[in-house]
């Protein structure tokens, strides 16, 4: 894969800068609050992934008919919103077994010879900028699936079981698992946003973290671990029963008075 990211950073040392800078700014914004705050938004996230889900899956039942996809989909958004917790246990196991079914893919010697965009060094538009991004994740999809389909039974039979593992701890800890879950979500966001403003100022940081996985991959695990602190201390919920306990002693002793 690092054939075609070396592609990427090449081709987007022609970018207009707004296609790499708002993106990236927006992307550590939503990262961080992820990252140090995400149970604080649970609500929001399982009816996004509600919509998302809902809206989906009714579009290609019932053939692309709008209404019935945007009542699926706000159906599917109220009911994720009431199993909240089950919605983002589900989105945890789901995501790490991703990680670690699609990991293994970056590694893969991927030949780049059929690189979509033609490098012509002249400096693109918003409009062109825009539609090349399109192409080059269309692209980038195709090569990570055909890498994932190469890999091994064992790569699989992982990822299946670790997820069914999150899911099992999440159904006794489902506050842990949130926690996690937001997380490591919020650190690869803010990933790809440092990647999309560095990749403006055409740091080539892609090739820079595959030349020094033994940095990076400690300093992500630390920002998980950090992250995960840093929810269930700020977002927990019985740390919020407390404060609202305190508070009603607070008034009764007032009244009292």
């Amino acid at each position: 894969m690092l054939d075609i990211f070396k592609q990427i950073e090449l081709t987007a040392l022609y970018f207009a800068p707004k296609a790499l800078c708002i993106p990236g700014l927006m992307c550590l914004a939503a990262g961080l609050c992820l990252w140090l705050g995400g149970l604080r938004w649970k609500s929001m996230t399982a009816a996004l992934a509600g919509v998302i889900a809902g809206g989906s899956g009714a579009f290609f039942v019932f053939n692309g008919h709008m209404a019935a996809t945007i009542v699926c989909a706000l159906l599917a958004a109220i009911l994720a919103i009431v199993f909240r917790k089950a919605v983002i246990v589900m989105i945890g196991a789901m995501l790490i077994a991703s990680i670690i079914l699609i990991m293994p893919a970056f590694t893969t010697q991927t030949d780049s010879a059929d690189w979509p965009i033609e490098n012509t060094e002249t400096a693109m538009g918003i409009k062109t900028s825009i539609s090349t991004t399109r192409t080059i994740m269309v692209y980038l999809c195709e090569k990570i699936a055909k890498a994932i389909k190469e890999t091994s039974t064992k790569n699989f039979t992982t990822a299946l079981v670790t997820g069914l593992i999150i899911a099992v701890i999440g159904y006794f800890l489902p506050s842990l698992i949130g926690a996690i879950t937001f997380s490591v979500t919020g650190t690869c966001i803010v990933f790809i946003g440092m990647i999309l403003l560095l990749l403006f100022k055409g740091a080539n940081p892609i090739s820079n973290i595959y030349s020094n996985t033994n940095i990076y991959t400690p300093v992500f695990l630390s920002m998980v671990v950090f992250g995960t602190i840093c929810e269930l201390v700020i977002c927990s919920p019985f740390k919020a029963k407390t404060y609202k306990k305190a508070d009603k002693k607070i008034e009764d002793n007032g009244e009292a008075k």
